[in-house]
């Protein structure tokens, strides 16, 4: 049987922090395969596939991978690239990725992308008004039903505040990865 390669790099977050532009920046480069965007294999491997109850959150899940096989399935298309990332934004915020990440390459490169938390979290708001999902008149109301959200097991999209809040979610990296193989990177300086 075939050895499957491992992927070598990970772009873990933040979510409306730039992500989507570094992985299509990415994808152009030849020696360079992409897995799936936004797979969250990391995030929910140990879980399983989530139920979300916020607005179209079910179009979410249906997009995340909890199967190892159907995983190397798309590593498995990176054919003779020469590196393979995987860019997954929810993979910073839940607790078991850094550590499910490590488990799977040790030798892995995690790139992180943060902004400030203020326009992350406004991106995040307007983000979801325009796909008409995000219902608030306000960013302010939209902010006051957050804990309403986290409790009633929204998609984490909608956690406006508490995605911004980035160090535990970084210091989970830090403490499990050497410090040579992170890049945290601003988005305010790309």
């Amino acid at each position: 049987m075939k050895k499957i390669k491992k992927v070598d790099f990970f772009l873990v977050g933040a979510a409306k922090s730039g992500s989507t532009l570094v992985n299509d920046l990415l994808e152009q480069n030849p020696s360079v395969y992409m897995l799936k965007k936004e797979n969250h294999y990391f995030s929910f491997k140990n879980t399983g596939r989530p139920i979300f109850n916020g607005i179209q959150d079910n179009n979410f899940s249906k997009n995340v991978i909890v199967d190892s096989d159907e995983y190397n399935k798309m590593i498995l298309k990176a054919k003779n690239s020469d590196f393979i990332g995987e860019s997954s934004v929810f993979n910073l915020f839940y607790s078991d990725a850094a550590k499910n990440i490590y488990d799977y390459n040790k030798n892995a490169k995690i790139i992180i992308i943060i902004r400030n938390p203020i326009n992350r979290a406004y991106s995040a708001y307007h983000y979801l008004k325009g796909k008409n999902r995000d219902m608030q008149s306000t960013f302010e109301n939209a902010l006051n039903k957050e804990e309403f959200k986290i409790k009633n097991n929204w998609e984490p999209i909608w956690y406006y505040k508490t995605l911004g809040l980035y160090h535990s979610q970084i210091k989970r990296y830090f403490n499990i990865f050497p410090k040579k193989q992170i890049l945290v990177i601003k988005f305010e300086d790309f």
